[in-house]
C-alpha cells in the first residue's frame, strides 16, 4: 500500500514528504490512520507533581 511519509535522507536537512510503499498490517497487527497531532511549547517540560 502506498503511504506519504516524512523521509530524513541526510542529517541536519529538512524532511521530505514522499510517497513510500508499506506493508501492509500482518495477522494480529493493526493499522492506525493518524488524522492529526499537535504539540504545546509547555507539553515538554509536562510534571505530573506541578499540577
Amino acid at each position: 500500500m502506498r503511504s506519504r511519509a516524512a523521509v530524513a535522507w541526510e542529517a541536519g536537512k529538512p524532511l521530505v514528504i514522499e510517497e513510500v510503499e508499506v506493508a501492509g498490517p500482518k495477522k494480529g497487527e493493526v493499522l492506525l490512520r493518524i488524522f492529526l497531532s499537535s504539540s504545546r511549547q509547555n507539553s515538554t517540560n509536562y510534571q505530573p507533581e506541578n499540577r
